[in-house]
């Protein structure tokens, strides 16, 4: 993975760059600089693995986030294609999806819906939001997640700014800038680090991250959602729900063996806690309603 300080430098930046130096002086907007058929708007983010950008694609008439990925060499090059195209098959409402793909010089783009909304983080930072409402936005980036993972790929990198609550209300998993396909151990390939404070142990020691690494890592931004922090030396925070705690408390289990068997299996079981939670409300309902009636039939 490139460092922040070589991307950079890449030369599609640095020609915005150049273009937005050469605006201030000359009092006008020049030409956006382009990649591929893409023509680069703004900058809206980056990290280890890449720049995005808000681009405008002339071809199709509309907007798109394009990721911009270092890749020198064929090898580099070829690798994150596959992981673009493994993403373009991957068709999942709660996943945002990969458009197009491509090389130029040592740089492969990636084009992408541009969702507008808040990162997960800044979704909670805008305003208060109820334990439910908070539940079900997790669910859904956890169904993005389980998507992904049937597809045969591992995020590597979930927590809160890689989760996106669009304006339309629809939850989005993004920035899947260090997936790769699941591969056993003896398949071989390398490892990339997620970020620490939300890396399962076994990916923090540098080992192959797995389906069940994403697992952790969810939990972790799970149990940041409801308690606005993050576990602290495997303790988790007091005073929340029950029905909630002991979910994510077994998908934070130090061993991968002893977390939920998949990420569906772990919404599964948020599910039938609901279902049953529910069916308990109706029944008590229920038998307030008869009670209330029985009170009332001498009377009528």
């Amino acid at each position: 993975m490139a460092s922040s300080a070589a991307i950079a430098f890449l030369p599609a930046e640095k020609a915005r760059v150049r273009a937005a130096a050469m605006a201030r002086l000359v009092g006008r907007s020049p030409r956006a600089p382009s990649v591929g058929r893409y023509r680069l708007l703004d900058r809206i983010g980056h990290g280890a693995s890449g720049v995005v950008y808000r681009a405008s694609d002339p071809a199709l008439c509309r907007e798109v986030a394009l990721k911009l990925v270092h890749a020198p060499g064929e090898r580099r090059a070829a690798e994150v294609l596959r992981e673009a195209h493994a993403l373009a098959q991957l068709s999942h409402p709660n996943v945002v999806p990969v458009y197009d793909a491509g090389v130029t010089g040592d740089t492969v783009y990636i084009a992408m819906e541009r969702v507008a909304g808040l990162t997960l983080d800044r979704w909670f930072s805008a305003q208060a939001r109820g334990e439910q409402q908070t539940i079900d936005v997790m669910l859904d980036a956890g169904r993005g997640l389980a998507a992904a993972h049937a597809a045969g790929l591992v995020h590597r990198d979930f927590k809160p700014g890689n989760v996106m609550v669009g304006d339309d209300g629809r939850v989005r998993v993004l920035d899947f800038g260090l997936v790769r396909p699941h591969l056993p151990r003896s398949a071989g390939g390398t490892t990339s680090r997620g970020t620490p404070g939300y890396m399962a142990p076994e990916q923090a020691r540098g080992e192959v991250p797995t389906p069940r690494s994403d697992q952790f890592s969810f939990c972790v931004t799970f149990h940041e959602a409801l308690t606005r922090r993050r576990p602290s030396g495997g303790e988790l925070a007091r005073g929340w729900l029950r029905c909630v705690k002991p979910i994510v408390a077994r998908g934070l289990h130090p061993d991968p063996q002893g977390r939920h068997p998949s990420m569906t299996s772990l919404i599964r079981r948020f599910e039938r806690r609901r279902t049953l939670a529910t069916g308990a409300g109706l029944a008590g309902a229920a038998a307030f309603g008869a009670s209330v009636t029985s009170l009332l039939l001498p009377w009528t």
